[in-house]
């Protein structure tokens, strides 16, 4: 049995480094929380911010969670983690339906 890799997976680091900037902008605009998605398709990768309701391409695969205003660093590494996690969880499972 061969197990396929998903392609485009962003390093921990890398998705860090954009929900500091989501946070940055929550502080900035006096925003509490919001919710983040990570999307990867076609090798590529991206962070969509707000609600969900105006994600209107639906390809790729998905992980989600939230992001507040007063959160660390240290949690915001637990957040990219968990988001990449449920990225490879997505691929899995529509993986194992494929094959």
């Amino acid at each position: 049995m061969t197990i396929e890799k998903l392609e485009g997976v962003p390093a921990v680091e890398d998705l860090v480094e954009e929900l500091k900037q989501i946070r940055a902008n929550l502080v900035s605009w006096g925003i509490e929380d919001t919710d983040v998605r990570l999307r990867v398709h076609n090798g590529n990768w991206y962070v969509y911010s707000g609600s969900s309701d105006y994600d209107q391409d639906h390809r790729g695969y998905w992980g989600s969670s939230s992001v507040e205003a007063t959160e660390s660093d240290k949690s915001l590494e637990g957040t990219a983690s968990y988001l990449i996690d449920e990225v490879e969880d997505d691929f899995a499972i529509s993986y194992s339906e494929v094959g």
